[in-house]
């Protein structure tokens, strides 16, 4: 299953089922609310984003999926993209661009080639080079959020998030 159906089923089921099912469906979505050319004017400083993440802007908007809180648009709840990026573009420049935080607010953020990096909130000066954590968008979400290496980022024991994932075969 492609990246972008897993989220969708994952979202689908949120809404039938909310917190009633067998599973803690790990998932906040959010109704896209992008205003006309706010969400091109990021492609105009950073035409390196990738594709696959502009799509997934325009149809989840700041969906929050597993440990990965996506920064969104000004009229969506949640972290805004547009404040994001102004408030780290100090120490990132046009080098990074930040997409997405995680619980204790270290950033996801893609570099020009498109990779999927972690950068440690505790790193305040940017002193230490980012983690690298996937080479493409769909990777990320497929894989690390959605998928077999869910893991690597997050506890599995006793985690009904991960046994939804291990039902749809994801994992």
């Amino acid at each position: 299953m492609k990246w972008e159906e897993k989220v969708r089923l994952l979202k689908s089921e949120k809404e039938r089922v909310g917190y009633s099912g067998p599973y803690l469906l790990d998932i906040c979505p959010s109704v896209p609310s992008w205003k006309k050319g706010e969400l091109e004017g990021f492609l105009v400083n950073y035409p390196y984003l990738p594709k696959a993440y502009i799509e997934y802007l325009k149809e989840f908007d700041s969906t929050s999926v597993a440990f990965c809180n996506f920064y969104g648009s000004q009229e969506a709840n949640g972290l805004k993209l547009s404040e994001e990026i102004a408030q780290h573009k100090p120490l990132l420049k046009d080098n990074y661009f930040p997409f997405a935080s995680d619980a204790d607010g270290s950033v996801f953020m893609f570099n020009k080639k498109g990779r999927i990096l972690w950068w440690d909130r505790y790193d305040y000066d940017f002193e230490q080079e980012p983690k690298i954590l996937a080479e493409t968008f769909e990777e990320f979400v497929g894989e690390c959020l959605l998928g077999k290496r869910f893991s690597t980022f997050d506890s599995v024991k006793e985690n009904s998030y991960y046994d939804f994932l291990k039902s749809q075969g994801w994992v």
